[in-house]
Parts: C-alpha cells; structure tokens; sequence
C-alpha cells in the first residue's frame, strides 16, 4: 500500500542534499537573536520584566548564540524612543542597563511637549477669538478642535520635524557612546 507523505516530509525529501552557508547560518543566527532581543524589549515595556532581568535574559542568549548581544539591544531600544509617547522605560533602561546618559533625550522630548502645548494654547486662543469675532460665540462652553485645523496641523508638523531631527541626532549619539 503506498503511504501517503505529508507536505513537510516532500519538502524535506526534496531539500536534504541543500545546505547552508557559513554566512548564511550567520544570517539565520542573527535573525534569530534579533528577534529574541525585542521579544525581551517588549516584555520589559510591557513590565514583564525589569531591567535587572532583562540583563540575565540577554545574558542567557549571548551564551546559547555565542555572541554579545548588547548592540542589539541597544538600537531597539534607541528605535523606542518617539515623541507623542511615554519613553520612561527605554530611557532607564539606556541609563540602568548601557550606562547612558538620557538628559538630552529627555530634554528634547520635554522641549516638544512644551512646545506643543504653549503653540496649541495660542492656537486654541486664535480661534476662540474669530469666533467670538465672526459669529458672536465666546464663552466657557466653546470648545476648538484643533484636529480639524489646517493651521494647527502644519504648525504641529512643522514642530514635530524640527524636533524629531534633534532627537534622532541625540540617539544616533547614544548609539556611538
């Protein structure tokens, strides 16, 4: 009776004189670690682990791969940090687990938020005036939508680039320390 072959097996029947090569594995490798090093990010960022922990994990695979794993690490970790979100973790774990010093980063990122915040306050000021202007609504009750605002929109952009390029210039320095 004849068998019957799962996909895997004919694959596998069909592959088994293929080999890899040497940078090939590497490559394989590498991925694979890469891979495992976010997976570890993530969990810290999720407060699954603490830094601590992370440290014993990276450990752990450095000794399974045979190769350091702390430049990987270290550009996740730097490719975390955006403006618009809470970088509290990545930054202590590039103070507690790199030995870098964040008071740039941090800077720039409270810069942006300051900067957002008092342009976005004069905005809304602007245009509860026109309004009061044009339409004769003011009040206590009147609320802007700067979202639907194509001014505050280039503003905010305009803000956000300028400060994106300050932060990726700090970051490509931590990258380097």
């Amino acid at each position: 009776m004849a068998e019957i072959k799962s996909t895997l097996d004919i694959v596998m029947e069909k592959t088994k004189h293929l080999t890899l090569t040497k940078e090939e594995k590497e490559e394989q490798v590498k991925k694979e670690v890469e891979k495992g090093v976010a997976g570890l990010l993530q969990k810290y960022l999720d407060q699954l682990l603490n830094a601590k922990q992370v440290n014993e994990e990276m450990k752990k695979l450095e000794e399974r791969h045979g190769f350091s794993c702390q430049d990987i690490l270290l550009k996740e970790t730097l490719d975390r940090i955006e403006l618009d979100k809470d970088n509290t973790r990545p930054l202590f774990l590039l103070t507690e687990v790199f030995g870098r010093d964040v008071g740039i980063c941090v800077h720039i990122i409270e810069g942006y938020e300051k900067t957002l915040k008092r342009v976005a306050d004069n905005r809304k000021h602007i245009l509860k005036q026109n309004l009061k202007k044009r339409h004769s609504i003011s009040g206590e009750a009147v609320v802007t939508n700067l979202e639907a605002d194509n001014k505050w929109i280039e503003d905010a952009e305009v803000i956000r680039t300028k400060f994106e390029k300050d932060l990726a210039t700090e970051k490509k320095k931590l990258a380097r320390l």
